[in-house]
């Protein structure tokens, strides 16, 4: 079924002053500056930049030859679509240095009461530092993670990496004074984390290794108080990984049999699927 054909109207983005409720404003620009008024934002949800797995921004190089065609916007008279403010980087410090800019900018346009929510995944202590140096220090405390699958099991990397990420952490932030200074326990963080990856085996997937490692280093960051912590954080994730969460033979979802009941979601047969929570006591 297809939607209705677009009835609205175009103009131009306001950098300033009032929106009307429900309606939709684009915009392709800074993400560390976006021009919108400050506590005017009630939630924010983004996905940025695995630290150095997937250059998004050397790929998109890829279609230069086409549109230098027809020059246009930002484009015009340069060689490259890279810019020197793009986020992905393979050097830790200063990815979190770019991913704190952006972070600090939600921050200022998030209502208190707001949410700040992305996804992540990585398979080095490093990258999860790095990200968790950009939410501390943009003001933000960690509420909840939940591990969702994300991930095409059937691409060639993935099949033919010995402990293969399939699962992405949706990562729950608040400001930090909208925030019990209270924090969870890494025991509780541990079993929280535990409960949630056997829901999904029990859903039928078969978890890796690093599978088990993400959603253990995103629970885990709700423990954090401060950056001083995440070396004890990745401590605790080495030795859950050893003593809680058992090893299990890795291999990669195997594609629908056509035979079996219909699929949703997932891909997971639909008698299967379990009800999981949205967001955790404290969102």
């Amino acid at each position: 079924m297809c939607s209705p054909e677009f009835s609205g109207a175009l103009r131009q983005w306001r950098e300033s002053g009032s929106y009307k409720p429900r309606a939709i404003y684009l915009s392709c620009g800074d993400s560390a500056a976006t021009g919108l008024a400050d506590r005017s934002v009630d939630l924010v949800l983004t996905d940025p930049p695995f630290f150095d797995n997937v250059h998004y921004s050397e790929l998109a190089d890829f279609f230069y030859a086409w549109q230098q065609l027809t020059p246009r916007g930002f484009i015009n008279g340069v060689a490259s679509t890279r810019a020197e403010g793009e986020v992905q980087d393979t050097d830790a410090e200063r990815f979190a240095g770019k991913l704190r800019a952006v972070f600090l900018e939600c921050h200022r346009v998030l209502r208190d009461e707001g949410l700040l929510v992305f996804t992540y995944h990585h398979s080095r202590d490093m990258g999860w530092t790095a990200v968790a140096e950009a939410v501390i220090g943009a003001g933000f405390t960690i509420v909840n993670a939940h591990p969702i699958k994300a991930e095409m099991s059937v691409a060639t990397p993935k099949a033919q990496a010995k402990e293969p990420i399939q699962l992405d952490i949706a990562i729950v932030c608040r400001k930090a004074p909208a925030v019990s200074p209270e924090r969870p326990s890494r025991e509780a963080a541990i079993a929280a984390a535990g409960e949630k990856l056997s829901r999904l085996e029990n859903a039928g997937f078969t978890l890796s290794r690093n599978d088990r490692k993400v959603a253990l280093y995103g629970q885990l960051l709700t423990t954090l108080r401060s950056t001083e912590e995440l070396p004890d954080v990745a401590q605790a994730v080495e030795r859950a990984q050893v003593g809680l969460l058992p090893r299990t033979k890795t291999r990669t979802l195997e594609p629908p049999d056509v035979r079996r009941p219909p699929m949703r979601g997932f891909g997971v047969p639909e008698e299967s699927l379990v009800q999981l929570p949205l967001f955790g006591r404290e969102v």
